[in-house]
This record gives C-alpha cells, structure tokens and sequence, in this order.
C-alpha cells in the first residue's frame, strides 16, 4: 500500500483545513450564484430548500449562460469538436493513416455522447467560472452490478462540485493531487468492492440488513512514488485509495497512468491553490442587488397594505386588512381619517 488508511485520512483533513477561507467565501456565494453547491459547511440537508434570502437569479443567470457560452463553443455535441494527429510528419502525411485517425475521432464522439459528459461538462464550467475552479473527472464506466460488459465499458464522467474536493499542486504548477469526499450506502459499497473489502463497520450494517444506511468515503488521488511503481493497477503512476472515512479503512486501491480529472482554475492568487472566477467580481454587485431588491419588495408591501394608524379606544372589531373587508369603528362624534387611517 502507498499510505496507510489514517494516513491518507489525516492528509484530506489537513487539506480540508486549509480550505477553511475559501469555504465561507463559496458558501456565502453559492445560493446567488449556483444553490446547488449549498452546503459546503455542513448546515445543508437534502430537499432543503436552496433559494432561502434570493431575491434577483441575474447571477444565477449569468453563471449558467457563460458556462453554456464555452460549452457550446468548445464542446458542441453537434460539431467535430477535436481531433487526432501524429506526432511523425511522415506518418501524419498519410492518407491510410489519416482515415484510421478521423474513424478513431468519430468512435470517441461517439462514446462521449452515449456518456455524460455534456451533461457534467457544463456542470464543471459553472464551477470554473463563477467559483474559479472546475473539477471534471473522467474513468471508465464501472461494471454493472446485474450484467457483465466485455471490453471497454463506456466513459464515466463527472463534475465534482465546488467545495467538495481538495486539491495539491505539483512542482510544475499543475493540479496533481485530489480528495473528493462523498456519501455511498452499504449495498452500493458492497456491489461495487466485495463484502470482504469493507470495513467492519459497513459489514455490520449489511448483516443488520441496513443496506440503505450511508457511509462517508474519501477517494484519494496523489503521485506514486517510482520506488512502489510496478506492473498492475496498484503500481501505477497515480494512487488511487477509497477509505472509508469514520473508520479509516482502505475499502479498494488501484491507479491511473495518468491524472484522472481536469482541474481548470479561473484566476489564481498568488500562493493559493483554488481558483478565483467571474463570481468573485461580481459578488459586491450580487450582494447590492439582491439587497435592493428585497428592500424594493418591502417597499411594494408598504404601499400596497400600509401600517394603519387607529385610536386605542376606537376600533371595536378585529382590524381586516383584506379586499371588502369590514371592519367596525366608533367614533366618538369625530371625523374617520382622525379615528383610522393609512
């Protein structure tokens, strides 16, 4: 093994920390600029209601019309987006060899569309331009649980939201390290490792026929060293540990021969890690507007149904503040407007 379980957890959490700023500042902008990234602090619960204190979704807007922009100029579905060449001159000057190439590119659109990744794409360039840093990742597609699939299985992608991963710089600048935590139930742990992979702690719940019951697992990406590079998936360049994170146990290791995720950064700050997006900038203007907003509506609500001015002694009924509503006064032989008024 690379690193022990408590290690590679001690690791995510001290890098969970370090996020701690950048934590705020997303959860403060999340319901004005993406609601579905709530949460980042751990105040969220599903079904909970994501548009609490929004008032104007100009942002919300404007997010998703940039990120949709870049998609459909670099990522179209509709068009030949990208392409294979050789690298030898002599090669590529070939016509065979030129085919061979565009059939290469049709099969790859092809799997891509029977993918998700035009779906999760967009997902990641909200990410990367409204928080400044997306995280698109790509595997193969996992093995069913009820059939058997020979061969190539299909692309899996997906966009792993702002504030639920870590991430680690190289010596060259370039994201090679990530901690993506997430929740799995017992039966999906099961289908997807073995039972007798699992911890002690998720066996249990299986054999209590808890199988719904849900468990955090942290999966880890990082270098492997070259010392413990070897043939098979375990001596790859790229570690790739799932632990379970309550009880520190590696449920399944493998590996990458190359880094598995696309991790754009917007602007970057010098000596941060994370990106800073077209979000950033607009927040002041988000916060004012929304603020504006709000206070227009009250506004509205005074002039429409205003405060009601009455004597203490004067008004005889419950005071109706409906359509048609009567509401019975006395007097005392003076004018109305000077018993009950607007």
């Amino acid at each position: 093994s690379v690193a022990t379980g408590p290690e590679i957890i001690q690791r995510y959490l001290r890098k969970k920390n370090d996020r701690a700023n950048h934590d705020e500042r997303w959860e403060r902008m999340a319901p004005f600029l993406a609601p579905s990234r709530m949460g980042i602090l751990g105040q969220y619960t599903e079904g909970f209601k994501q548009s609490i204190g929004v008032y104007d979704s100009t942002t919300m807007m404007a997010a998703e019309t940039m990120a949709m922009f870049i998609a459909g100029h670099v990522i179209n579905p509709s068009q030949q987006w990208f392409g294979y060449r050789m690298r030898d001159p002599e090669a590529a000057a070939s016509d065979s060899v030129r085919e061979w190439l565009e059939e290469c590119r049709d099969r790859t659109l092809k799997r891509m569309s029977a993918s998700l990744f035009y779906a999760e794409g967009p997902e990641s360039l909200i990410d990367y331009g409204g928080f400044g840093t997306g995280f698109l990742m790509t595997e193969e597609a996992p093995q069913p649980v009820n059939r058997t699939l020979q061969g190539f299985r299909g692309f899996y992608f997906h966009a792993e939201k702002t504030g639920r991963f870590c991430i680690e710089e190289g010596p060259d600048g370039l994201v090679d390290s990530a901690w993506r935590e997430f929740e799995i139930t017992a039966r999906v742990a099961e289908d997807q490792w073995g039972r007798p992979a699992l911890s002690e702690h998720i066996q249990a719940a299986l054999r209590d026929g808890q199988i719904d019951r849900k468990f955090k697992i942290v999966h880890a990406i990082y270098p492997r060293p070259r010392a413990e590079q070897s043939a098979g998936s375990k001596g790859m360049p790229w570690a790739s540990c799932w632990v379970e994170l309550e009880a520190k146990h590696i449920v399944h290791e493998s590996g990458y021969t190359t880094f598995p995720a696309a991790v754009p950064r917007y602007h970057k700050t010098p000596g941060e890690v994370y990106g800073r997006g077209r979000g950033d900038i607009a927040f002041p203007d988000t916060w004012t507007l929304n603020t504006a907003k709000k206070m227009g509506l009250e506004d509205w609500a005074l002039k429409i149904r205003p405060p009601v001015l009455t004597r203490s002694d004067s008004v005889i009924g419950t005071l109706k503040l409906v359509p048609a509503g009567p509401t019975s006064i006395n007097t005392h032989g003076m004018r109305i407007q000077d018993v009950i008024m607007p």
